[in-house]
């Protein structure tokens, strides 16, 4: 069977709602004016300082954000500082959490955890694009998503925040350094051409500090 647009529809959106469905819904708090940094993700670190972090010049970093194409959902906003051979750093995702959905969501998953949160996924993909998924279309959708999710990677970083993770995907050399300040979280994202996962997270630290320092 060859899948059809909508059934690429839907596998997308089941991979890109399993983050969601593997954590508590939590209610959006108020502290280090989360609104405002949604909204405004690259003022909260100057391009000098991933410049500096990255050992390029400042005028070489393209900055930009994607808030207006998240539309609706704000906490995945981020801030690209993108570099000239392709590598680059975000900052963003601003949203409410807690110590201990915290330590929920961004751990390993065990496999009766991937199956559960695979199900929940499905039912909020189908929500979305409102119709049945079923027969071969879910088959591979859910077995695509779970391969995704086994490929999740994370270790806890000491030194930043009240909490920090990393998280590495399959064989990606990129780090995703998940920190969590108060009752909120941000991700900074690293990406280089150069270098191991463990050089990138490296870097991260000192972005992610800055933005840690903001929020205190």
């Amino acid at each position: 069977m060859t899948p059809n647009s909508s059934g690429i529809t839907s596998l997308l959106t089941l991979a890109a709602m399993l983050a969601t469905a593997f954590a508590p819904t939590l209610a959006y708090a108020q502290s280090c004016k989360l609104p405002a940094l949604q909204k405004t993700p690259c003022e909260q670190v100057p391009v000098d300082v991933v410049a500096r972090t990255l050992g390029v010049a400042a005028a070489s970093v393209k900055v930009e954000d994607n808030v207006k194409i998240m539309g609706n959902m704000p906490e995945l906003t981020t801030c690209i500082y993108s570099l000239a051979d392709g590598g680059g750093v975000r900052v963003g995702q601003f949203a409410a959490s807690s110590s201990a959905a915290f330590d929920r969501r961004y751990r390993s998953q065990s496999d009766a955890e991937i199956a559960a949160g695979i199900g929940q996924g499905t039912r909020q993909a189908e929500k979305a694009i409102g119709r049945s998924i079923t027969g071969t279309e879910k088959t591979s959708a859910q077995a695509q998503a779970a391969e995704m999710v086994r490929g999740l990677q994370f270790q806890p970083v000491s030194g930043l925040g009240d909490k920090a993770s990393v998280m590495y995907s399959g064989r990606s050399p990129n780090a995703h350094l998940i920190t969590l300040v108060g009752d909120q979280t941000f991700v900074v994202q690293v990406r280089t051409a150069k270098g191991p996962r463990e050089k990138n997270l490296e870097l991260a630290k000192p972005i992610a500090a800055a933005v840690a320092t903001r929020c205190r």
